[in-house]
């Protein structure tokens, strides 16, 4: 059935992520970077490359139409996904110095680039040509132009895995480094320029936002789109803070974004459901008592966990944000009713 689908999908995700956490990616200056926006990268490929191997293959003729409606926008997302995780890898790798990218990596990483471009291209024929004939009724132009896409993809993954055999030309690593307590202060100024995008988490609460605006109509014309936007920003920005500067470890920035991730993006995100039509009340599935528990936990873990936890190459930095972010999906669930939004009026306004 459908859920079983969802699980067997969901362990082949999971399946991808080991060996890209022991790749040469690891032994980059910035591994955390180079590694998390490779997982996103390798994700988006395979959900974009097997989709479109599956709708060609599998999908039934009289259900391609709205199969391959449903896998455009997709496609589109994953699409956008890998343009932006690509940048993010190829500058972990290469830096921003010139001349790394005369290297043997970096022109590897322009045929690639240029492979997306052509892909890119194929998409917008995909949007603007083959899927109105579709829906005319004419299945061959999509399957001729989409076995050609397929032709393309498996040259790009072809020289993506020459590129994972190629060293960067970014110096690496210089070894795990295990922040020891009782250093130097650190600056304000110095935790803003240590700040650097964290892709996984990123990703997941960008996906997850836009679905979300989507499902409950809160992407609609002068709704409450603002809000989304203005939670997708502090996000971004609460993800990508440091846990440590120069080896000093920073136990109030953790709890400051902490905080944020738990508390400061549910508030915004109720203010947008509120605005988009749905209340919030205490009588919903979850109940406040749990959300606070959640909340004392989830701070303590903040509090309590060991800094050599994220250190290194391992996704153990992922696990205070992830601890954060789930405490403040059950502190939403507290407080947001859980029927649909109210139709919205004529003007756009909330019901």
């Amino acid at each position: 059935g459908e859920r079983w689908d969802r699980a067997a999908l969901a362990l082949a995700v999971v399946a991808l992520a080991p060996p890209l956490y022991t790749g040469h990616a690891v032994g980059t200056a910035a591994h955390e970077l180079a590694t998390g926006s490779l997982l996103v990268h390798v994700v988006a490929a395979t959900l974009w490359v097997g989709g479109l191997a599956a709708l060609v293959l599998r999908v039934r003729p009289e259900a391609l139409a709205a199969a391959a409606h449903r896998f455009s926008g997709l496609a589109l997302g994953c699409y956008a996904v890998l343009v932006a995780t690509g940048v993010a890898t190829a500058l972990a790798h290469l830096g921003t110095t010139p001349s790394s990218w005369w290297s043997g990596y970096g022109a590897t990483v322009g045929v690639k680039t240029l492979a997306v471009v052509v892909l890119g291209l194929l998409g917008h024929r995909h949007r603007t040509w083959t899927l109105p004939r579709l829906a005319a009724g004419r299945r061959g132009p999509l399957l001729r132009l989409a076995t050609v896409e397929l032709l393309v993809m498996g040259a790009a993954m072809g020289v993506a895995t020459g590129l994972s055999r190629t060293p960067g030309a970014r110096p690496a690593a210089s070894g795990t480094h295990v922040p020891e307590p009782g250093g130097a202060s650190t600056t304000a100024l110095e935790v803003a320029l240590a700040w650097q995008p964290e892709p996984v988490l990123t990703t997941v609460v960008l996906v997850g936002l836009a679905v979300l605006g989507h499902r409950w109509g809160l992407l609609r014309p002068r709704g409450p789109g603002l809000h989304l936007v203005m939670t997708a920003l502090v996000a971004v920005i609460a993800l990508g803070l440091p846990d440590d500067v120069a080896g000093a470890p920073l136990l109030g920035v953790a709890v400051g974004r902490h905080l944020v991730l738990a508390l400061m993006l549910p508030a915004l995100l109720v203010a947008a459901l509120r605005r988009g039509g749905r209340a919030p009340a205490t009588a919903s599935g979850v109940s406040p008592t749990t959300a606070f528990a959640a909340l004392v936990a989830s701070t303590v873990l903040v509090l309590r966990m060991p800094t050599t936890w994220s250190a290194g190459p391992a996704p153990g930095h992922l696990l205070l944000p992830a601890a954060s972010l789930l405490c403040g999906a059950v502190v939403v669930a507290a407080l947001v009713r859980g029927t649909p939004p109210a139709t919205p009026q004529a003007d756009g306004g909330p019901a």
